[in-house]
């Protein structure tokens, strides 16, 4: 495995959990 992959990986999880805590933050403010 070549760093270059291991670091987009990185960086997809990383940007993946970001829009799923920002989709979570926005819809925790509609709700509540």
């Amino acid at each position: 495995i070549s760093p270059s992959s291991g670091l987009g990986l990185g960086l997809v999880r990383i940007g993946y959990f970001c829009i799923v805590y920002l989709l979570w933050f926005h819809f925790g403010i509609i709700t509540g």
